[in-house]
């Protein structure tokens, strides 16, 4: 009752340079009557004991991709702690671009906690893979005096290939070990998923400037089509995925290996992706007694039917927090029953509507 809708666990002790996992299991209820339908997860690291916070990250993605003539680097978030610290750097190479595809799908779901809001990862082995670097260095800083964004750099540009990047120190007896995806590729693919179920690929040689006509995209295993001889492909999703791996096979050295979102399309959208809407009213405030004229216009969006008519409800402002709420669908969840009032408005064949709303003694909310 002291937080309200809050609940606070206070453990007794914490272990210092500890992760911590947390798990809320599903089934738990709240007053509204919602059901968290998942478990939810999340995680967290305590600090060294007497320290002042001192943490180091990988800064940007964890997998990135340089073109052949790039000297790689990878961009650290570190306190000054580690200033002069020496760090130790081994790259491994990855042959089959297969098995990249699969450490970098593994990659992007990979979050197991955060450490001072940054994340924390797993820690793939590399015992399986060739070592073909091993260097020392410390962090090359972009400002004299801090750390936040800084740099190790690494010594030679890369054959063009796939690398993991192990990056490790000591500090006060504490070990840290950091690991980076890098993939060496002269190939540029730039891909947006959409809504309704569409994912477009748009590819192109950085090299030629023009596109990789006839490449292979493989997703998930399955070849899916070519790029056509504009540089794209545009292709239907079947189901959600947060990541997908993607294999786009050119003519280059090697493929084009990267993991990205796929959306379905939503059987029961938000009203927000089926039309575009502009709704006004004549004036900001009202006195209690006065008439609120309400205009508009409602636009079909893709193969969506305009409606005849449609529903206004007037709702007290004092209930905003209560509609910060959505299905699995994205639509937002209004209570109609709370509406203090319902006007039915007609819409014309070219989207215009007005309707006018008497005020009944509303209050000032």
């Amino acid at each position: 009752t002291k937080y309200s809708n809050t609940l606070v666990f206070i453990p007794d002790k914490l272990e210092p340079n500890t992760v911590y996992e947390v798990i809320i299991k599903k089934g738990l209820k709240s007053d509204s009557g919602e059901i968290l339908k998942a478990d939810y997860k999340f995680g967290f690291e305590t600090s060294t004991d007497g320290s002042n916070g001192e943490y180091i990250n990988i800064s940007g993605d964890r997998a990135e991709t340089f073109l052949s003539t790039d000297n790689p680097v990878v961009e650290i978030d570190a306190s000054n702690d580690y200033i002069n610290t020496e760090f130790t750097t081994q790259i491994f190479s990855v042959q089959k671009p297969e098995d990249y595809a699969t450490l970098v799908k593994q990659v992007f779901d990979d979050v197991v906690g955060y450490n001072y809001n940054r994340n924390i990862y797993n820690i793939f082995k590399t015992d399986s893979y060739n070592k073909i670097l091993d260097f020392k260095s410390k962090l090359t800083l972009t400002n004299n005096s801090s750390a936040y964004l800084s740099y190790i750099i690494l010594p030679k540009i890369l054959p063009v290939g796939y690398y993991i990047v192990n990056i490790s120190a000591v500090l006060d007896g504490k070990k840290v070990l950091m690991q980076k995806f890098i993939q060496i590729n002269d190939d540029a693919v730039y891909a947006v998923s959409s809504n309704n179920g569409t994912t477009l690929l748009w590819v192109n040689d950085t090299k030629t400037g023009k596109p990789l006509t006839g490449a292979d995209v493989i997703v998930d295993n399955k070849n899916i089509g070519k790029i056509s001889a504009n540089g794209t492909l545009s292709f239907k999703t079947i189901d959600n995925k947060d990541n997908a791996s993607f294999i786009i096979n050119g003519k280059g050295e090697k493929p084009f290996v990267t993991s990205l979102p796929l959306i379905s399309e939503n059987p029961n959208p938000p009203i927000c992706e089926k039309y575009y809407s502009y709704i006004y009213t004549d004036r900001e405030a009202y006195l209690c007694n006065d008439k609120i004229k309400l205009f508009g216009i409602l636009k079909a969006r893709g193969n969506s039917i305009l409606p005849k008519t449609a529903d206004a409800y007037v709702y007290s402002s004092s209930l905003a927090d209560d509609y910060n709420k959505y299905d699995e669908y994205g639509n937002q969840i209004y209570d109609l029953s709370k509406a203090l009032q319902k006007v039915q408005i007609t819409i014309g064949d070219n989207g215009i509507f007005t309707a006018d709303i008497n005020i009944d003694n509303y209050s000032s909310s």
